[in-house]
């Protein structure tokens, strides 16, 4: 009974959604076309937006804060080339990020609203 059931289950699932690929025998009906990915005009604005966010928050943080990550996350700099150009111990570079981090965070709230999310 329920295998049965299973089956019968399995089958109305099936049967309830259309296919997106189409046959040679689906020739009689309209095409079905996927919506164009580069057709949202607006994802460039929000891009636009949250980096224009992103910058005035990286803007209100102390310039080495800010030098920090711009090396480790645009520059892509392992925590030893950074500690190196500092001349301080790898744990103090690890730490001052995490306060970066930390005070970038801080610094997009205030530019935030929870409508913004």
């Amino acid at each position: 009974h329920c295998k049965n059931k299973h089956s019968y289950l399995q089958r109305r699932l099936r049967e309830r959604h259309d296919s997106l690929s189409q046959t040679p025998e689906d020739d009689e009906g309209p095409k079905r076309e996927l919506p164009d990915p580069k057709a949202r005009t607006d994802a460039k604005a929000h891009r636009r937006e949250a980096a224009d966010l992103l910058q005035q928050a990286m803007d209100m943080l102390d310039p080495d804060d800010r030098s920090l990550l711009v090396m480790r996350e645009i520059d892509a700099l392992s925590y030893d080339e950074i500690a190196e150009i500092f001349g301080v111990p790898k744990g103090t570079i690890k730490s001052r990020l995490h306060r970066a981090r930390a005070d970038l965070a801080r610094a997009l709230s205030t530019l935030m609203s929870k409508d913004d999310l």
